[in-house]
C-alpha cells in the first residue's frame, strides 16, 4: 500500500478544556489498489498521522475520549440529555447539542454494554465448571457476600423486543421502520457487596457513638453487649441492571459473581423479593454450593399489608391484622401464619392484592428472621431499593420518559458503573478503543 501527501487538512477536536482547532497532514492512497487496502483493512479514506498518535483516528466523533467520559457520565446523572446538555456547555465553555450528548452517550453504552455481555457468555461457558476449594474458603472466616436483587418498571417503547438480544432487534428493526407497541415492563437489578466493605455504627449506654466492621457486630451480638447498633452503611457495591429475560439475566449475575470471589467467601446470602426468576437463577448460579436465602423482610411485611387491606373492611381492623401478621412475619413465625392464613388458600384475590398464603407457603424456608439476626445478617435488601431509585426513579422513570429496550440497556449498564463506583472501567474501555488496543 503506497500512500502520498496530499494537503494539510483543518479540523475541530472537542477536549475537556474545549474545542481547539488546529491543520494536519493528510496522506492519501497512490493508486486504486491502495484505496482498495486502506478501505477493506482499515476502513479509512485516508490517513491523517496526528489524528493517531492523539487517538482520535478511531473515535466516532471529533471528541477525545476523555471528553466522550465526560459527557456519557454527566448524561447519567442528569434528569434528560437536554439537563445534561445545558451541563456540559457551562464545563466546556461552549454549545453541546442534546443530539451530541445522546449520541456519544450512546455510543459509551454500547462499548460497556458489550462487555458486560462479553463477561455474562463467559459466565456461561463455566458455569457449574468451577472447582470450590474448601481450604480457601475456611480461610475467609466471617467473609459474607451478599446479593440483593429486585426490579423497577420502566416504560419502553418496543415492549415487544424486550425477550430479545440487540443483535435480533437491530436486525428485525433495520430493513422496515415500523410502530412497535410501547408499554411497561420490568428491569431486573442485582447488587453485590462483602460483610468486609460494611461500616456499622454502635452506641454505648452512657450515648457515645463509634463505629466498627463485621466481626465487631458478631462480637456484640454474641456478647449480648448492651452496646446497640445503630445503623451502617454500605462503603462498596458493585451493582447491575437489564431490561430483558430472566433467563438471559441469569447468566449477568453469574458474572456478577464471578467478579466478587463468590466460590472463595465463608458465606452466601441471597436476598430477594421471593420472584420465581431469582430462584431459578440462584438455583444455577450456585448449584455448586449452599446458600442462605433470605425473603426480604420489607417485601414481607408489604405484602402482609396488602393483603390485611385487602380482605379487612375498616381502617382500624386493616391496621391491627397487619401489625398482627408483620409480628408473626418478623418473629420466624411460618408454622403459624400458615395455620392462620390456610383458609384464603384457594380463595381469588382483588386486583393488586396478593395471596398472603400462597406467598409464604413458596418462601416458608427462607423466613427464619431470628437466626439470621443472630447471625449478624441483614434481612432487608435496603441497599437494592436505594439503587433502584439512583438507577431508575432518577433517570429512567420520571415522567414522560421513555425508552427504546437497547437504549434503556445502555443506560442501566452505564449507570450501574456509576453507582458501583467503577466508572474508571469506562475510561479504560474508551482508552482501549481509541489506542486500537
Amino acid at each position: 500500500m503506497k500512500l502520498v501527501n496530499k494537503e494539510r487538512a483543518p479540523s475541530t477536536l472537542l477536549t475537556l478544556h474545549g474545542t481547539i482547532r488546529f491543520s494536519r497532514t493528510c496522506l492519501a492512497p497512490a493508486d486504486d489498489q491502495s484505496a482498495d487496502i486502506l478501505q477493506k483493512e482499515y476502513h479509512q479514506k485516508n490517513v491523517y498521522p496526528l489524528d493517531e498518535a492523539l487517538g482520535v483516528s478511531r473515535l466516532p466523533f471529533k471528541i477525545t475520549w476523555k471528553a466522550m467520559s465526560k459527557i456519557a457520565k454527566t448524561a447519567t446523572r442528569a434528569t434528560s440529555f437536554s439537563e445534561a446538555a445545558e451541563e456540559l456547555s457551562k464545563v466546556f465553555g461552549e454549545n453541546i447539542s442534546t443530539s451530541t450528548v445522546e449520541r456519544v452517550t450512546e455510543f459509551v453504552g454500547s462499548l460497556m454494554l458489550q462487555k458486560q455481555y462479553d463477561m455474562a457468555k463467559e459466565a456461561e461457558q463455566t458455569l457449574g465448571k468451577r472447582r470450590i476449594d474448601s481450604r480457601r474458603i475456611h480461610k475467609q472466616t466471617n467473609d459474607v457476600l451478599y446479593f440483593e436483587t429486585g426490579g423497577a418498571m420502566v416504560h419502553v417503547r418496543d415492549k415487544e423486543h424486550v425477550g430479545m438480544t440487540n443483535e435480533e432487534i437491530e436486525a428485525e428493526s433495520n430493513p422496515i421502520k415500523k410502530e412497535h407497541p410501547p408499554g411497561w415492563t420490568e428491569s431486573k437489578h442485582a447488587i453485590c457487596f462483602h460483610a468486609k466493605d460494611i461500616k456499622y455504627y454502635f452506641e454505648k449506654p452512657d450515648g457515645t457513638r463509634y463505629s466498627g466492621r463485621y466481626d465487631d457486630c458478631l462480637t456484640l451480638l454474641k456478647g449480648n453487649s448492651n452496646i446497640k447498633i445503630i445503623g451502617h452503611r454500605i462503603e462498596n457495591r458493585d451493582c447491575i441492571g437489564f431490561i430483558g429475560k430472566s433467563d438471559h439475566f441469569q447468566y449477568h449475575i453469574q458474572a456478577l459473581a464471578e467478579r466478587n470471589d463468590w466460590t472463595y467467601t465463608s458465606t452466601v446470602v441471597i436476598l430477594s423479593d421471593g420472584a420465581a426468576w431469582m430462584k431459578s437463577a440462584i438455583e444455577i448460579t450456585f448449584n455448586r454450593r449452599s446458600v442462605i436465602q433470605i425473603l426480604d423482610l420489607f417485601h414481607a411485611k408489604e405484602n402482609a399489608r396488602k393483603f390485611a387491606n385487602g380482605i379487612k373492611d375498616t381502617d382500624t381492623s386493616r391496621k391491627r391484622y397487619a401489625d398482627h401478621l408483620c409480628e408473626l412475619i418478623e418473629n420466624g413465625k411460618v408454622s403459624q401464619l400458615l395455620k392462620e392464613l390456610k383458609p384464603y388458600e384457594n380463595e381469588k384475590m382483588k386486583a393488586g392484592v396478593p395471596n398472603l398464603y400462597i406467598y409464604i407457603l413458596n418462601n416458608k424456608n427462607n423466613m427464619d428472621y431470628p437466626r439470621y439476626k443472630k447471625l449478624g445478617l441483614f434481612v432487608g435488601s435496603g441497599a437494592m431499593e436505594i439503587e433502584n431509585i439512583y438507577a431508575i426513579q432518577d433517570r429512567m422513570k420520571l415522567p414522560g420518559k421513555r425508552w427504546n429496550v437497547i437504549s434503556g440497556r445502555k443506560m442501566l449498564c452505564l449507570k450501574s458503573h456509576k453507582e458501583s463506583q467503577t466508572w474508571y472501567k469506562v475510561d479504560e474501555a474508551l482508552h482501549e478503543y481509541a489506542l486500537n488496543k
